[in-house]
């Protein structure tokens, strides 16, 4: 069993395979194994396919349980791509009250229908009737029709209403026919609006960012209650950048990037004060490549850290040579934000 009662909604902004948003594949233990997922809350999937495969113990969902029409978005660009494995033999049926369509046997697992048995022009609903229709900000269902009724937002939720946008920085003032500053702003945060970003995260002007794009610099603002805010602002002679490991020279992160320090790429961070991403270090990086021909770091090279301040991301140790006995190449460090964790 997979203990996810309450997940109600997969928004599939990350897919694995580049294709499936739920992917549930090879458990199997000795003749044990996965027996039920037991998604009894899951109602929707906005993007991306579902693929189960290789778990010869699941019995919940195959096809013959779960209507997957229902829980795919209709403008889900991987609507009918996914991969289902027939259930296996022995399984006990669905609780009679749910007809075919349950993710397990009791009272309590019956799938939630909210798509395929609504009225016309619903997009999802509570119930057949016309007027069982939700929002058409809402996701997942919904308890009535109002934006305030939602299971979840489609696009974001400001304060339990589902809204296509956070409110802008700026609002048109039809008096002096200009913009101002709206006193109600709010950031986009993931799928919800905030009024300040959470702590280690950037402003920009509408979203909560973990890195500056290109043309923009970390600035920290300092407030009289000593609190400080992190933001990115636009430059236009911007400090030189330097960017670690999973960062790429965009400022994106980067997860196929290099992935430790080696003779190679340490020049890069020579004399850099901060540095956007991580650092790595492994055996790897102290031992001769003879493939490549490179060679092994120097406490020499390791010097270009001396400067180093800060780390937005992690510093990773896992090898060091024997006869270094501390991390003085370190001695400047001050902050590590710990913005991306390793593992």
């Amino acid at each position: 069993m997979v203990p996810l009662d309450n997940l109600r909604i997969i928004r599939g902004s990350q897919l694995y395979n580049s294709s499936y948003a739920l992917a549930v594949i090879d458990n199997t233990l000795s003749g044990q194994g996965l027996r039920t997922l037991r998604l009894r809350s899951l109602t929707e999937i906005l993007s991306g396919g579902v693929y189960i495969w290789g778990n010869p113990q699941l019995c919940f969902p195959d096809p013959q349980n779960i209507i997957w029409r229902d829980e795919l978005n209709e403008k889900n660009f991987h609507e009918r791509q996914y991969r289902l494995q027939p259930r296996a033999s022995q399984c006990p049926p669905c609780y009679p009250a749910c007809g075919k369509s349950c993710w397990g046997e009791t009272a309590q697992d019956c799938q939630s229908l909210t798509r395929i048995k609504c009225g016309s022009g619903c997009q999802r609903c509570k119930g057949p009737l016309p007027n069982d229709c939700c929002h058409q900000q809402c996701a997942a269902g919904c308890t009535g029709p109002k934006d305030s009724d939602c299971l979840a937002c489609h696009h974001f939720n400001d304060s339990g209403v589902c809204k296509d946008n956070c409110p802008l920085p700026t609002i048109y003032d039809p008096i002096s026919f200009q913009l101002k500053p709206n006193p109600n702003r709010k950031f986009n945060f993931g799928a919800t609006c905030v009024k300040t970003c959470p702590y280690n995260y950037l402003a920009m002007d509408m979203a909560c960012t973990l890195n500056c794009p290109m043309a923009n610099q970390e600035v920290i603002i300092s407030h009289p209650d000593g609190s400080e805010t992190q933001k990115c602002e636009k430059c236009d002679n911007c400090h030189k950048v330097c960017y670690g490991l999973g960062i790429d020279n965009l400022g994106i992160m980067d997860n196929h990037g290099i992935t430790m320090v080696t003779s190679s790429n340490v020049d890069q961070f020579n004399k850099c004060k901060k540095i956007y991403g991580s650092l790595a270090f492994l055996p790897q990086s102290f031992a001769r490549d003879h493939v490549t021909n490179t060679s092994a770091l120097t406490l020499e090279q390791l010097n270009s850290f001396r400067n180093l301040e800060e780390i937005t991301g992690y510093l990773y140790i896992d090898a060091w040579p024997e006869e270094w006995t501390d991390l003085s190449v370190f001695e400047n460090l001050k902050v590590i934000r710990g913005r991306s964790l390793y593992k």
